[in-house]
């Protein structure tokens, strides 16, 4: 790494801070609408070959969100 770019990275991570938990420290906590998998409010895509049962997790996904067990 050239002298140039270690200059750089050092006043990137002064202005960043250190670590990036310091640097999402004041993000909020996204709700889920699938636990653990999908976000509320999010745009998400189900892909796959053919035959793998990507119909089967969508409608397995949309009742489990429609009865309030997801």
């Amino acid at each position: 790494m050239s002298c140039r770019a270690i200059a750089y990275r050092h006043a990137l991570v002064g202005k960043l801070g250190s670590t990036w938990e310091s640097f999402y420290s004041g993000a909020t906590p996204r709700s889920y609408l699938v636990d653990g998998l999908i976000h509320e409010g999010a745009i998400f895509l189900i892909y796959g070959a053919s035959g793998v049962g990507k119909s089967f997790l969508a409608l397995d996904l949309l009742l489990s969100v429609s009865s309030g067990h997801a």
